[in-house]
């Protein structure tokens, strides 16, 4: 038995359970959508579709819930959370905090290599001129990925796991982008330029107002 484990262990990691595979799963189809704020878990259906029994569908579910990703009601059964306006404001304060310190501790670990990989994310956008479906799907992966690198970058791995844990970056994209793309583009170059010029406190001050500029777009989606 002894030898089976360290034959699945990688570099000191034991194997994934069932539970923690149908986790990811699961977290995966909730941020592309396959899954939608809102809708009920049909718990039989979504156990044959994954192919397990219910036993690690639930235990999934449960740290779901504990993510935020998931409610449970008693008499309804397990939910895609759906914040209301008041929660999502306060989803989008805690990003802008999170994501201005990630800014500003950037500005200490950032290389010329990585600043040049920041901007190519939104070179192919430049000169767009009919923001067509499709088009629209890709600047927003390159917004997401600009978002998850300065985090990255930042070196503080608290940033990301406050974030993570409680799937702010998910929830404050649910609708798509909160804010046209020529805005986002020339705020997301805007925050780039501090970012090469090491200036922490500009470069944290500019993330921010990018962020709330979204925020104070929230109201729009619940009318």
């Amino acid at each position: 038995m002894e030898t089976d484990l360290t034959k699945n262990r990688k570099k000191g990691r034991t194997p994934k359970s069932l539970s923690d595979k149908v986790y990811e799963k699961l977290k995966r189809m909730i941020i592309e959508g396959k899954l939608r704020p809102g809708e009920q878990v049909k718990q039989i259906q979504l156990a044959e579709e994954l192919n397990v029994s219910r036993t690690p569908l639930i235990n999934a579910l449960q740290r779901l819930v504990s993510e935020n990703y998931v409610e449970y009601h008693p008499q309804r059964g397990y939910g895609i959370r759906k914040f209301n306006l008041e929660e999502m404001n306060q989803l989008h304060r805690v990003r802008e905090a999170c994501e201005g310190v990630a800014a500003y501790d950037a500005c200490n670990w950032i290389t010329d290599e990585q600043v040049k990989e920041l901007r190519a994310l939104f070179e192919p956008f430049l000169e767009v001129s009919d923001w067509e479906p499709e088009v629209m799907r890709r600047y927003q992966e390159a917004d997401l990925a600009f978002h998850q690198r300065i985090i990255e970058i930042s070196n503080n791995p608290f940033i990301k796991q406050a974030l993570d844990h409680l799937g702010i970056l998910y929830f404050t994209y649910q609708w798509g982008l909160l804010q046209s793309p020529a805005t986002g583009i020339k705020d997301h170059l805007l925050i780039i330029h501090h970012l090469s010029a090491r200036d922490h406190q500009a470069a944290r001050a500019a993330m921010e107002k990018h962020l709330m500029k979204g925020r104070e777009n929230i109201a729009h989606y619940f009318n």
